[in-house]
């Protein structure tokens, strides 16, 4: 089966290496492409470490027609709106890191800091009608049906105005399955929202699982649950030295406790 990750810049390897090396080395082929090839392009040192070849792709194509800054303009007002729910209210910060997108006709959205449950999620709902109408991009439906994958994996789908959003709609179009794969701890909480649904929801935990319902409208049968895995590396490690011998070399005295 041919793997294609698409994320937003080489750094977000760092939370899949793990996870690209043990596809490879159970008979995938496995393909990476960037959203921003040029942010922290050091991160594409991980692929050195890995036991198996990964296919570094060209960048992803930016969605260059008429539909492009009204989608923009969508995506950075819902990714506001998700804030002015109550449970936000005391969340300053994160409201005001999505008031800077907020595109020139829904500005005056920003004058908001908060607004009742029920407002919140009309408000939402109407930006999600207007999401859906934006229609698929056909450069994007040609780079998916040229590099074939059988599956779509994206990360993070979630920072804001984020363009893999199209990227799912052109999955759909051509009929290539997708998943996001959430990559840290806080992203369905301090980020936009996912703004469309991929075929699949890979979790770290139990809370995120509920966050993913909850503050996304994910579908509950489309959510797993896979650890994370950015983490997998620590359960094949194992101490070089005893604690008394760690204690010697570091000058710490080995029968008293510390953190």
């Amino acid at each position: 089966m041919k793997v294609l990750f698409v994320l937003q810049y080489p750094g977000y390897l760092r939370y899949f290496d793990s996870a690209l090396e043990l596809l490879c080395q159970r008979g995938h082929r496995v393909a990476v492409a960037f959203d921003q090839p040029h942010k922290q392009a050091e991160g594409l040192a991980a692929l050195d470490k890995i036991d198996g070849t990964v296919e570094v792709l060209d960048p992803v194509p930016p969605r260059r027609d008429i539909w492009g800054p009204v989608a923009r303009g969508v995506r950075g007002t819902i990714d506001y709106a998700r804030y002015l729910h109550p449970r936000f209210k005391h969340s300053p910060y994160l409201r005001d890191r999505m008031r800077k997108i907020l595109p020139r006709l829904t500005r005056g959205l920003g004058r908001w800091t908060t607004t009742t449950a029920e407002r919140t999620s009309g408000l939402i709902r109407l930006l999600q009608v207007c999401e859906r109408a934006v229609p698929s991009n056909s450069t994007l439906e040609t780079y998916l049906r040229r590099v074939n994958p059988d599956v779509l994996v994206v990360s993070p789908l979630v920072t804001d105005q984020c363009p893999q959003v199209d990227l799912i709609k052109a999955a759909r179009q051509v009929g290539v399955r997708s998943a996001l794969c959430v990559a840290s701890w806080d992203h369905l909480t301090t980020k936009g929202l996912m703004r469309i649904q991929p075929d699949l929801v890979a979790v770290w935990n139990h809370d995120q699982r509920q966050e993913a319902l909850d503050f996304h409208g994910a579908e509950d049968d489309r959510i797993v649950v896979t650890g994370a895995q950015c983490f997998d590396r620590w359960f094949d490690r194992r101490p070089r030295r005893s604690r008394d011998e760690f204690c010697r070399h570091v000058g710490l005295r080995p029968d008293r406790l510390f953190v």
